[in-house]
C-alpha cells in the first residue's frame, strides 16, 4: 500500500498515544505521552488501510494553534504521509479561521517544518535531553 492511499481522519486522542510512545518516546511509560489537555484537543490520523500509521494533535486557544506529538510510524517515513496529514490540518485550521499555528519542533525536523513556510521563532531550548526550536506561520 503507498502514500496515494492515505486515510485522514478525525481520531480519539486515545488512539493517538501508541503512535506517540512508539515514534517520540519508546523509552518511557505509556503515561508520558498523555497531554494535559487531550480530552479538548483535535487529533488527526493517517490511514492506510485500517492501520494507523501518523498522528497529530492540535491545541487551540483563541486564533492560535499549537500542532504537539506530531509522529509517523518509522516504516512509512519519508513516503509524503506526514506532508498529507500536515496539508490536511492546515486546511482544517484556515477554515477555522485560525490566525497562527506553532510548534515546538525537534532540531531534526525543521526542515519538514520549513516546507510549510513555518519560521523559527527564539534560540535552541532542550527538553528531556532533546532540542527543540519554536516554529510559528501567521496569516493574516
Amino acid at each position: 500500500m503507498n502514500s496515494t492511499n492515505l486515510i485522514i481522519r478525525n481520531i480519539l486522542h486515545t488512539e493517538t498515544y501508541p503512535i506517540r510512545r512508539e515514534v517520540l518516546w519508546p523509552n518511557s511509560p505509556p503515561s508520558f505521552v498523555v497531554l494535559e489537555g487531550d480530552r479538548e484537543a483535535l487529533h488527526f490520523g493517517g490511514f492506510l488501510g485500517d492501520q494507523l500509521v501518523c498522528v497529530c494533535s492540535i491545541f487551540i486557544e483563541n486564533n492560535s494553534a499549537q500542532l504537539r506529538k506530531f509522529a509517523t510510524l518509522q516504516q512509512f517515513q519519508c513516503q509524503g504521509i506526514g506532508t498529507q496529514l500536515m496539508s490536511h490540518i492546515f486546511n482544517q485550521l484556515l477554515i477555522l479561521k485560525v490566525s497562527n499555528i506553532w510548534c515546538n519542533a525537534r532540531e531534526d525536523a525543521l526542515s519538514f517544518y520549513r516546507n510549510f513556510s513555518m519560521k523559527e521563532c527564539g534560540n535552541c531550548f532542550y527538553k528531556h535531553g532533546i532540542a527543540y526550536r519554536k516554529m510559528s506561520i501567521d496569516y493574516g
